[in-house]
């Protein structure tokens, strides 16, 4: 009904996934495909099928740090034969190699180098020990996500105010 007329500021994902509030074109002018058409893009380019992958990553990521707080927690309160360590043993790694395939190869090589390799039948102490610095580390990386988005939000307010227009305060001089 309303098109967006190129004055206008517009949010819009990049690539990376983060939102960036500009006042013109689209670099790739996706949107009009330089004939004057100002309607907005069709739903389906709005998600690209790679964002939709980061997402789930993400989500994927945030179930299995729950896992892993959830078996911190089993390991405090209980008693372990062999069969259960060495069964947790086998979880530790395969959430671990989970973890890492939602991972860039930076934070994969940074998670490879911290983790221990739980072999045989590791003892309850070591299971503790590991689980809660896999938790540790997942938790780390939230927070670190967290941070990043609250400064990028800073950043697209800060955006979208430079982009309106000042109006002028009562009895500062006209301009």
């Amino acid at each position: 009904m309303f098109g967006v007329q190129a004055d206008e500021p517009r949010i819009r994902r990049s690539p990376a996934g983060l939102f960036v509030v500009d006042s013109g074109k689209e670099p790739d002018e996706r949107a009009g495909q330089g004939r004057g058409d100002t309607t907005s893009p069709p739903r389906k380019e709005m998600w690209p099928a790679a964002e939709l992958a980061a997402m789930a990553r993400q989500d994927k990521l945030v179930r299995l740090a729950t896992t892993v707080r959830h078996l911190c927690g089993e390991l405090r309160e209980m008693t372990l034969d062999d069969q259960a360590r060495e069964r947790l043993g086998t979880l530790y790694e395969r959430i671990s190699a989970e973890i890492a395939d939602v991972l860039p190869p930076e934070l994969r090589a940074e998670l490879d180098a911290l983790r221990p390799s739980l072999n045989g039948r590791p003892t309850h102490a070591e299971l503790r020990i590991a689980h809660a610095q896999l938790l540790g580390w997942v938790e780390g990386l939230w927070h670190g996500v967290q941070v990043a988005m609250n400064l990028h939000r800073a950043g697209l307010a800060q955006q979208v105010r430079a982009l309106r227009p000042r109006r002028p305060r009562p009895g500062d001089p006209a301009r």
